[in-house]
């Protein structure tokens, strides 16, 4: 199949302090290709896509030469359209005083009277000698001096974790045999011991005394013995060892 485009050509023109890219296209015989204004619902509009770069911005829309107004009945619009060779002119403004590349990309439908086809993406690359003057040229900053961000004192969250040794202080230090209650297993025996004379003093324990007196006076046969049970039932059993001796 023959394609509706035989080549592309572009440029670069400089009227006074103006650049212009400027991009012309050449048709096949009874292929026409449509206009960037081609309205809602016709055929696929002319595109021109231009890669962005720090060097240089694009100024307002691009420019196109003359186009052909006629209703086509197959989109049932009025299309514009290029018979033979479009040409477009975009401005830009360059912001580099040193060389650089602006590339391009053209891309459309293209019909004829009996079909309708997308072109081959047509990819440019335009080349700038930017020796303009009162430019300046725009170059990347890849460094940034990092500020450390200080926390003021009274807004400042301060977490202090004590040593290990202050950690143990509540349970002793274990490995050194040592404890806080006390650092001597006689302190604990004696503490126990005082515990079990105070518990003889609780009431629970006072029916209990008598009933073991009865039961060794019973094996003896001991009368006195039998009297100090009678005793301890009417004295505290503090009072009743006391007397034991009786």
């Amino acid at each position: 199949m023959v394609q509706p485009d035989k080549k592309w050509e572009h440029s670069v023109e400089k009227k006074g302090n103006d650049t212009w890219l400027v991009i012309k296209g050449h048709m096949n015989a009874g292929w026409h290709l449509y206009s960037q204004f081609t309205p809602v619902g016709g055929p696929l509009p002319t595109t021109l896509t231009f890669a962005p770069s720090k060097n240089y911005k694009l100024s307002g829309q691009a420019k196109e030469s003359a186009t052909k107004t006629m209703y086509d009945s197959t989109f049932e619009v009025n299309v514009l359209m290029f018979e033979h060779e479009p040409e477009f002119r975009q401005k830009i403004e360059v912001l580099t005083d040193k060389k650089f590349t602006v590339k391009a990309v053209v891309d459309g439908q293209a019909c004829n009277d009996q079909t309708c086809v997308l072109i081959n993406p047509v990819n440019l690359t335009f080349t700038i000698n930017a020796d303009a003057k009162n430019t300046t040229a725009v170059e990347e900053d890849t460094t940034s001096e990092v500020v450390p961000t200080e926390t003021p004192a009274d807004t400042a969250t301060v977490i202090a974790t004590p040593p290990p040794a202050q950690l143990n202080a509540d349970c002793g230090d274990w490995s050194s045999g040592e404890f806080v209650a006390d650092k001597s297993y006689w302190g604990i025996f004696i503490a126990g011991f005082i515990g079990g004379l105070l518990a003889l003093l609780t009431p629970c324990v006072f029916p209990m005394i008598p009933m073991t007196v009865s039961f060794f006076t019973k094996r003896s046969g001991s009368r006195k013995k039998d009297y100090r049970m009678q005793l301890s039932m009417h004295f505290p059993s503090s009072l009743y060892m006391l007397h034991l001796d009786f």
